[in-house]
């Protein structure tokens, strides 16, 4: 394992880039033990239902039956299922899983070349060859792995995030300087657009000189009386002729005839 003097702690978070670039590096290794091995696996099942047999996984479930059982197929298709399992633990927290993964498609490429039938054997090897070849850096990963997880800033190492703890209103040195500057520019323009309301004299001389609005409108009088005043007034009777009105007779005479046949 090469050393690596770039990710030992610095009072200034140094390491913070190296570190951080170290922690993705390992975690892109174990994503790809992980999805070689899921893919790999379902392609064996496949031929485990076809009753294939592979040098040193074939071994466990071969104690149950014959390649042609069900126990023998449930078995091996289980024991697939497993080393999958193994590699999803190998990519979350438990790197050291990926070791083991390592030693098991190293072993099951050494048996293939030597024991097995013939498809059982090439598929053997062809899978021991590829999963070692992709988990090779499974122990120096590991042995990086718990350096990190002892260095200061894990797992974030990230400058941005530790001022954000320390400094809960601004998310980093950069940003709060932006923020103060643009707040500056902010002030400075309410400022400019808020009129100046102190007064130094009353209100009444301070509007002196200033002529009070007129609202001319074409119905308004002279005298000022209000608006439509200007309309002519018609009153009803002078709607109707002298001859068409009606006079209600008030002689005296017909009133008291009137009243005499009433009674």
């Amino acid at each position: 394992m090469k050393e690596r003097p770039d990710i030992e702690e610095r009072p200034d978070h140094g390491h913070y880039a190296a570190c951080h670039g170290l922690k993705t590096e390992i975690e892109t290794h174990c994503k790809d033990i992980f999805f070689y091995t899921l893919i790999a696996s379902i392609i064996l099942i496949f031929f485990t239902l076809g009753c294939t047999v592979f040098p040193v996984i074939s071994f466990i479930p071969s104690l149950f039956g014959e390649n042609y059982e069900v126990g023998f197929i449930f078995t091996q298709i289980t024991e697939l299922l497993l080393i999958v399992l193994v590699a999803a633990f190998g990519y979350g927290e438990r790197k050291y899983l990926n070791e083991v993964l390592f030693c098991l498609y190293l072993l099951i490429f050494i048996f293939s070349l030597f024991t097995g039938r013939r498809l059982g054997s090439a598929l053997g090897a062809i899978y021991g060859a590829c999963g070692a070849f992709i988990s090779r850096r499974a122990f120096s990963d590991y042995s990086f792995y718990k350096k990190l997880k002892e260095t200061e800033g894990f797992p974030h190492f990230s400058i941005t995030y530790v001022e954000s703890l320390s400094k809960p209103a601004f998310s980093s040195e950069y940003t709060r300087e932006i923020y103060e500057k643009s707040r500056s520019y902010y002030d400075d323009d309410i400022k400019s657009a808020i009129p100046d309301r102190s007064y130094s004299a009353p209100a009444e001389e301070h509007m002196a000189g200033i002529p009070e609005p007129s609202y001319e409108s074409p119905y308004r009088s002279s005298s000022g009386a209000g608006f439509m005043d200007e309309l002519p007034t018609v009153l009803p009777t002078e709607l109707m002729d002298e001859e068409d009105a009606f006079v209600p007779d008030t002689s005296s005479d017909h009133d008291d005839s009137t009243f005499s046949d009433e009674l």
